[in-house]
């Protein structure tokens, strides 16, 4: 690290310099900005840390993240650092590069005894800085998503395939509402349905209510995002959760009662959903959040590419700082996958 570098811990010594940074910055995301980092440190199970990196005052990069865990017994095997979007950086510094690599070795001292490892979950284009990943331990996931532009929702529903278009208008002619969530009881109803899909399919650990509400306060609070639900004779049967930042809509949580409503293709419309009220607020670019790893079978990829956006190789960086504990967590994530299907 340079002498005219500074670390800057906490979000309390952030002035209006990192403000610019996100602005002008081509890697920022709705997830890497100071209410969605209050968000997080407010939740349960949770511990948030963020760091920058600043020369005379202009920030370089900044890190914001998570630490994430089961409570009770599992805790020391489920610790994990996840760095949602990936880091933001001044792509036009001209130590652009000293402080990434600088940022990221600082990371692993300061996590190393804190969490199992490091993830970056990136949201945006970090080509250019892979080798500065690489230097400092990472390894590269091929992690693929798609992002669908919304500037004109007719056109964007005649890019989806036959059978989704077919989908969406025979839902909304038997009488399927899309409406945006006013309420806490309207969180409540959806995130039930949410639960169960975890439960059920998904099989991963889900926040609990809380969480919900209060990303349902956030959205309202800052208007940075809403809440999109499906509203079939006054039941909710589906809906998702979408946080907005620079007229991108973000799919972060969806879901639908597909079972209970099949002829009503819940799941379907909730992406439609999406797109449709975040055209009406005047973004443009819909991002799904991830398409799973390229070289592994992913049947969520295949459900997302019938919506016609293009397919990106955006990939993931991981760092192992403990790796028996690592081995021991992947090990009994599939155990508990194995009897939840039984």
């Amino acid at each position: 690290m340079t002498n005219n570098f500074t670390i800057i811990e906490g979000t309390d010594n952030l002035n209006s310099n990192f403000d610019k940074l996100l602005e002008t910055s081509n890697t920022s995301s709705i997830f890497q900005t100071i209410p969605f980092y209050e968000f997080f440190s407010n939740q349960p199970n949770t511990e948030s840390f963020a760091f920058s990196i600043s020369e005379n005052e202009e920030i370089i990069v900044s890190v914001f993240g998570v630490i994430l865990y089961e409570p009770g017994i599992k805790k020391n095997l489920t610790k994990r650092a996840i760095i949602y979007g990936g880091p933001v950086v001044n792509h036009e510094h001209k130590y652009v590069n000293n402080a990434l690599f600088s940022i990221l070795n600082y990371l692993t001292k300061r996590l190393k005894r804190k969490a199992i490892y490091i993830e970056t979950r990136n949201l945006n284009d970090y080509s250019l800085y892979k080798n500065i990943f690489l230097n400092s331990g990472f390894s590269f996931e091929p992690y693929v998503n798609f992002n669908i532009d919304i500037t004109d929702i007719d056109k964007t529903f005649m890019n989806f395939k036959s059978e989704k278009r077919r989908q969406i208008r025979k839902s909304l002619n038997s009488g399927v509402q899309i409406k945006i969530a006013k309420n806490k009881e309207e969180i409540e109803a959806l995130y039930n349905i949410l639960f169960d899909l975890y439960k059920t399919k998904v099989k991963k650990p889900l926040p609990d209510m809380k969480y919900f509400t209060d990303l349902f306060q956030l959205f309202q609070k800052y208007n940075n995002g809403f809440v999109s639900i499906l509203v079939y004779n006054e039941t909710i049967i589906g809906g998702s959760f979408c946080p907005i930042f620079n007229n991108k809509i973000y799919d972060w949580y969806r879901c639908g009662l597909d079972n209970q409503y099949k002829n009503l293709y819940p799941s379907t419309l909730s992406v439609y959903a999406g797109m449709f009220i975040g055209n009406q607020k005047g973004c443009n670019l819909f991002d799904f959040m991830g398409a799973g790893n390229i070289n592994v079978p992913y049947g969520v990829r295949e459900f997302k590419s019938q919506f016609g956006g293009a397919l990106i190789e955006q990939g993931r960086y991981l760092k192992i700082l403990n790796k028996t504990k690592y081995n021991i967590g992947k090990l009994g994530l599939k155990i508990m996958q194995k009897i939840k299907n039984k």
